[in-house]
């Protein structure tokens, strides 16, 4: 059976918490979007590097352990420059400085969020939203 239908446009889940990540996924599905996810920023950006053209954004973790989330970011523009990046996080505005001192790459969403704040933030990377 040949398969003609469109892919839907991905979204990167790098989250260290497997609940957030379960969670997330299904949001995004909801939303029209298909979904991978990454435990670490080491894994996403191999998920990445696999899946350049396909990946429109990235929902990264702001703290996780292993590579930091300015690492990823970093390597992640290295990989597609065009890559929506929407960092989340429960810690305060400070934390954010902490970790972006030059300012936060992107977007920002704060845990906990509905899906509508999501489904806000994602709205003009999906097809016919122009």
């Amino acid at each position: 059976m040949p398969h003609d239908k469109k892919q839907a446009p991905a979204v990167l889940v790098i989250d260290d918490d497997e609940a957030i990540r379960h969670v997330l996924t299904h949001m995004l599905g909801r939303m029209g979007f298909a979904a991978l996810e990454a435990p670490d920023g080491a894994t996403g950006i191999n998920i990445l590097r696999q899946n350049p053209d396909e990946i429109v954004a990235i929902l990264l973790d702001l703290i996780m352990s292993g590579m930091s989330s300015a690492e990823v970011v970093a390597e992640a523009k290295r990989i597609n420059e065009n890559v929506r990046v929407i960092l989340s996080s429960g810690a305060s505005d400070d934390m954010v400085s902490d970790v972006f001192p030059n300012g936060a790459p992107g977007l920002f969403i704060r845990k906990p969020y509905r899906q509508q704040d999501l489904a806000d933030l994602l709205e003009d990377l999906l097809p016919g939203s122009d």
